[in-house]
C-alpha cells in the first residue's frame, strides 16, 4: 500500500512538473494592391534560399516554430531579433524593393495568447 501511495504521488507530480511548450507562426502579410515577391533564406539551411508570392491581401506563414521549454508570451518578449533568417527581400509587382529593413525586430508585430503566438510583419504600399 505504502509502494502504491509513493508511485502515485511521483506520477502526479511528474504530470504536473511539464516543461511549457510555445509555438509561434512568422507571418508575412501583403497589404498592398498587387503580388508581392519574397525571397529569404534561414540560418539553419544555409545556402537555401526561397522564393514565395503573397496575393494581395493575403498571408503567407514563413516558419511555425515549436519548442518546449518556454512559454509563448516569454519567447514573444524576449525576441531581439529575426535570428531564423539569413536574409529577407521583398519586392512589390512593379520590381520595387521594400524600403524597410525585413531584420529588424521593430519592423515587426508581436503577439502571443496561451502557447500561440504570432511574429508579423504588415507589407503596406508605401513601404516601397
Amino acid at each position: 500500500m505504502k509502494n502504491s501511495i509513493v508511485f502515485l504521488f511521483l506520477m502526479i507530480s511528474l504530470f504536473f512538473s511539464c516543461d511549457p511548450v510555445y509555438n509561434i507562426d512568422y507571418n508575412i502579410i501583403n497589404n498592398t494592391d498587387g503580388n508581392i515577391k519574397i525571397i529569404y533564406e534561414f540560418n539553419f539551411d544555409p545556402n537555401v534560399i526561397d522564393t514565395s508570392i503573397i496575393e494581395s491581401k493575403k498571408k503567407l506563414i514563413l516558419y511555425n516554430d515549436s519548442k518546449i521549454g518556454s512559454t509563448s508570451k516569454a519567447y514573444v518578449a524576449s525576441l531581439d531579433s529575426i535570428y531564423l533568417f539569413k536574409s529577407i527581400q521583398i519586392f512589390n509587382s512593379t520590381g520595387s524593393k521594400y524600403i524597410k529593413d525585413p531584420l529588424n525586430i521593430k519592423s515587426w508585430h508581436r503577439m502571443s495568447k496561451g502557447d500561440e503566438g504570432t511574429v508579423e510583419l504588415d507589407v503596406r504600399t508605401e513601404d516601397f
